[in-house]
């Protein structure tokens, strides 16, 4: 493939329908066998009345949008999905991770989308990029504290670092003042002059905006109203007997027309124009343009340890600058660690306190349960964005991000359960046994990260409150069959087959024989009688369904499975736009 060959997009009979009604079982027809191309070497921009389908149209000739689409989408007569490589999408909405700086930024995209080490060649690139585009001297301002114009500025820049010919914008000006609104264009028609093509949608454009496109798309009611240069949509709008005011803007009053404000002439416009077939309002097809058409590199394709690598690395500097996500995580671990050993203070070898004992080992489940569900709950849907569009425009797979997430995330947990392990095991009196600390830990561990993928499962949906309303049911399942509040032997048989189900009932197996099992002494006892003084006694009457082994290898089991899970669900959540 010729990387330096300017790339236009044909399209026809393309059809998008889109769910309506409050249970999305309807289908809404929004483009209608609409038609098109964009000229490579060209910025183009889509135009349009509210509601008339600008974005389906941008979204689904990028592939951004899949379900729903028919139709073909060419690329120099190839289809386009042949150049997924060559195509960058950047979306309405700035998405970015705040808590890097505008350098730091731009060198994981490097990293991530080319795969290759900083060399002085990328750097000076780098420089080069920041410098086009207005942002040299914010090289170490944090991404939050930038502007709307800069942060829209950087996420064009975050897309071209590997040398896309197309790029696709949505609403490249919306949020942004008039000032900042001609600078992104402006931008853009350098872009466009370095031999990139570019299509973008964009909301009630000035005349002096306008004059930098090289071609207008006008959609109405999911059709095409005209395509072609500015300077001929007076000529258009003449064949059919419309005389456009000296004073207006051209587009104005074609949107204007397409509103039905001179009465519904919107079939004339799309009869003219074919439905976008009529292509004799385009500018010429010539692409021997005069233009300081840049030679594109043929980056290589990143591996995938190159792309786990920079993406943990990614992670951790986020995690570390972090403070409510982090360190309160940590403190809120170690605090209630401290508060349970108050609580239940000394009476972990109190044979008169045996129920005690077995009532704070549940409380410890029970708050290490919900402070690991929570911690990962809010995951997805607060960086949905990010992640589906740093997906869409192969900085890394669904796959890659799900493992470096857990693996960068590891230590955060292991750190949090020791934190409030150590305090409870030490200020309850329980035995200073190295191997029976370790095994309680590793129970406590894998309690954690089952907790975590519960959490994300419930987080998948992408909806913050709607994934806070989910998760305390998934763990109201959990902790009524997991034996702390009734028995498995005194639950009806039905009920009793389930407690096999929750990897919480495991859980507590483990814990109980971690603390009264594994050949443990008699127990302190200052009454008179104590029956619960050999802890074998008290394991007879709780009844054990499993040995420590098998509650290892179940939950370590249920813990990849649903991990598995949460992959597979995110991973068609992020292609099944």
């Amino acid at each position: 493939m010729d990387v330096n060959k300017n790339l236009t997009i044909r399209f026809s009979d393309l059809n998008y329908y889109g769910a309506d009604g409050i249970l999305k079982t309807k289908q809404k027809h929004i483009l209608k066998n609409i038609n098109g191309r964009f000229q490579g070497g060209e910025l183009a921009a889509i135009v349009g009345p509210s509601g008339s389908g600008k974005t389906s149209l941008l979204n689904s000739i990028a592939r951004y949008r899949r379900k729903g689409v028919s139709g073909n989408i060419k690329v120099n007569g190839d289809d386009i999905k042949l150049y997924k490589n060559q195509i960058a999408y950047v979306m309405q909405e700035s998405h970015m991770y705040g808590l890097l700086t505008v350098l730091e930024s731009m060198k994981y995209a490097v990293k991530l989308k080319i795969g290759i080490p900083l060399s002085p060649a990328i750097n000076t690139k780098i420089s080069k990029i920041l410098h086009m585009f207005s942002l040299e001297g914010h090289e170490k301002t944090f991404v939050k504290h930038l502007s709307g114009g800069q942060c829209k500025r950087l996420s064009i820049a975050l897309e071209i670092i590997n040398d896309p010919k197309i790029i696709f914008l949505d609403e490249c000006t919306s949020g942004l003042d008039s000032a900042s609104s001609y600078q992104c264009i402006k931008l853009l028609r350098q872009l466009v002059y370095k031999g990139h093509t570019i299509i973008c949608t964009i909301h009630q454009p000035s005349t002096l905006m306008l004059e930098m496109f090289d071609h207008i798309y006008a959609v109405a009611n999911g059709q095409c109203i005209y395509q072609g240069s500015l300077k001929n949509l007076l000529k258009f709008l003449k064949e059919i007997d419309f005389q456009c005011p000296q004073t207006y803007n051209p587009i104005d009053y074609l949107m204007e027309i397409a509103n039905d404000i001179y009465g519904d002439r919107n079939c004339d416009l799309i009869n003219q124009i074919e439905n976008g077939r009529n292509e004799k309002f385009c500018q010429s097809l010539n692409t021997e343009k005069t233009c300081e058409t840049d030679e594109f590199e043929a980056y290589p394709i990143p591996t995938f340890n190159s792309q786990l690598l920079y993406l943990m690395q990614r992670n951790v500097e986020i995690i570390l600058r972090d403070f409510t996500y982090t360190y309160f995580r940590l403190f809120a671990h170690l605090f209630l660690g401290v508060l349970v050993g108050f609580t239940f203070w000394q009476i972990g070898n109190d044979a008169s306190s045996v129920f005690k004992d077995f009532r704070l080992l549940t409380g410890v489940m029970i708050l290490l349960v919900y402070t690991s569900l929570y911690s990962q709950i809010t995951l997805f849907p607060t960086h949905n964005k990010v992640i589906k569009r740093e997906c869409f425009n192969n900085w890394y797979s669904p796959k890659i991000f799900n493992m470096a997430l857990f693996i960068t995330d590891c230590p955060i947990t292991i750190v949090c359960v020791l934190l409030f392990l150590i305090p409870t095991y030490i200020m309850t009196n329980q035995p200073l046994e190295l191997f029976r600390f370790g095994s309680c830990f590793l129970i406590l561990l894998l309690l954690s990260y089952n907790s975590q993928n519960i959490g994300l499962l419930a987080g998948s949906v992408k909806n913050v409150l709607l994934a806070l309303i989910i998760a305390p049911f998934l763990m109201i399942y959990q902790i009524a069959l997991s034996g702390i509040f009734v028995l498995q032997k005194d639950a009806p048989a039905l009920i009793g087959s389930l407690f096999k189900t929750t990897y919480l009932n495991y859980a507590t197996e483990g814990m109980k024989i971690t603390i009264f099992g594994m050949n443990r002494t008699e127990l302190d006892c200052d009454d008179i009688y104590c029956h619960y003084a050999k802890p074998v006694k008290l394991l007879k009457f709780l009844e054990l369904n499993s040995t420590y082994e098998e509650v290892l290898i179940v939950m370590t089991l249920y813990m990849i499975v649903s991990r598995i899970i949460v992959m597979l669900i995110v991973n068609f959540q992020l292609k099944a736009k």
